[in-house]
């Protein structure tokens, strides 16, 4: 018997109807976040190459889904959980199928909340890529967290392509065995990152859906994959498994009541740093051109070269960059597209920013706890502004926050076709009428509620 053929009928045959309302809902803002981020990164460098990578693959589903999930992914604004970011898997598959087999509103969110839920419990199976090794803490030896992506892909595809039994369980092990290597480990050494978060989403998409639709026309696969012993988990070296997440609860715990937004584009292991920093500019309206200095202190365990890099170069670096995003911040450039310009970063302006940032480990001691996080800036006046806390989670999410973000995102009219057409979606005519305002949508936006 499959050991955990229990996840993948429940993914497979999730009735929109066993969707709590509280679920929905942060489903419907979690598919309006992803898709600001989707028409957005149209706008930033790496896009033409993600565009033309997309232009090998017949026109179709396999286009769509990897272009979606490239995108969508792209700038590091996109949802998380867990330290990863799968939702686009789902978001992206959902909408290939969609634009190419006949769906409803209803099944779409199905698919997306399946797709989303399969992953986060794929996640919490491999558990936390950050470990103490040789008594601190620091990164794994081995890590990948591609693997979420694929199984929200599979899960999502499964789920609108109404694949039930023995064809369901093989398209979740195609899709598996398929997974990228976990290159994470060796990605985070670069000092001048590749253009992909220590994963292509995209690609990691891609295998998903091919594994839907190759069990579709009956291939087989590896159908014992997510076996405890020597199955996946031991295959991408997953330091601290936890295999019953997998299953456990189903339709109980929902993973989605747990998502997380970015409120700027960059890795979210700098939001201590970046929240501290904004609040002081925002309290004392610091201009940049009077800041001479920036001080922070942060958990040791980031202090690697691509969070501490002062001269970031590519996209992806500028992302993991804290002087970049801090300088960002200072400048008050509005979040989006800009804060991963190339020729924006390499203004004088910017580029001096960065340089006045320098970054300390924080040493946790009784009166300050492991996980706290202070930044000091300094004037050129001599005054000093500083600030301290303790890891503080993200705060909660509403629709009017999300909707905020998006049209700082995506310029009238089409922002404001998406934001109904989404906030409707189980309706008549509301798919079709967002697909086409997708393709149609630019970059754009009036920045509110992001300064």
């Amino acid at each position: 018997m499959y050991p955990h053929a229990d996840l993948i009928h429940y993914a497979a045959a999730l009735p929109y109807d066993a969707i709590p309302p509280d679920v929905l809902a942060e489903a419907r803002r979690m598919v309006l976040d992803t898709i600001g981020c989707i028409i957005a990164a149209r706008a930033t460098d790496c896009a033409p190459a993600i565009e033309a990578a997309a232009g090998f693959l017949s026109p179709g589903i396999a286009a769509d889904s990897y272009l979606y999930a490239r995108l969508a992914d792209l700038m590091d604004f996109n949802e998380g959980y867990g330290g990863a970011h799968f939702g686009c898997g789902a978001v992206a598959v959902a909408l290939a199928l969609a634009s190419t087999r006949r769906i409803s509103g209803q099944d779409f969110m199905a698919a997306v909340v399946s797709g989303f839920e399969t992953g986060a419990r794929v996640m919490d199976a491999i558990g936390p890529y950050l470990a103490v090794i040789d008594g601190k803490k620091q990164f794994s030896r081995v890590w990948g967290i591609a693997t979420p992506v694929v199984y929200a892909a599979v899960a999502a595809a499964t789920r609108l392509m109404n694949l039930q039994g023995t064809t369901a369980v093989e398209a979740f092990s195609l899709a598996g065995a398929n997974s990228p290597i976990p290159a994470g480990a060796k990605w985070s050494q670069a000092v001048a990152l590749p253009n992909t978060k220590y994963c292509d989403a995209g690609w990691a998409t891609l295998t998903g859906v091919m594994g839907a639709l190759f069990a579709e026309t009956g291939s087989t696969g590896l159908t014992d994959l997510l076996d405890d012993e020597n199955g996946l988990l031991t295959m991408i070296g997953a330091a601290n498994p936890s295999p019953a997440a997998l299953s456990a609860d189903l339709g109980q715990q929902w993973r989605l009541r747990a998502v997380i937004y970015k409120r700027w584009p960059c890795c979210g292991l700098l939001d201590d740093a970046m929240t501290l920093t904004h609040e002081l500019l925002l309290r004392h309206d610091l201009d940049a051109d009077s800041i001479a200095g920036v001080s922070v202190r942060a958990d040791p365990s980031i202090l690697v070269q691509r969070f501490a890099n002062p001269k970031p170069r590519t996209q992806v670096s500028l992302q993991f960059s804290m002087p970049h995003n801090l300088a960002m911040l200072m400048a008050r450039i509005p979040p989006g597209p800009m804060w991963q310009s190339a020729a924006l970063a390499a203004e004088p302006r910017i580029a001096r920013l960065r340089q006045i940032v320098s970054i300390e480990a924080h040493r946790p001691s009784a009166a300050d706890p492991e996980g706290a996080c202070s930044v000091e800036i300094r004037t050129a006046e001599g005054r000093s502004f500083g600030k301290r806390a303790v890891k503080r989670e993200a705060p909660r999410a509403n629709d009017a926050d999300i909707i905020a973000k998006f049209r700082s995102l995506v310029a009238a009219p089409h922002a404001d076709e998406i934001i109904r057409r989404i906030m409707a979606i189980d309706g008549a005519g509301a798919l079709e009428s967002l697909l086409a305002a997708l393709r149609q949508a630019k970059s754009g936006g009036s920045h509110a509620g992001q300064s």
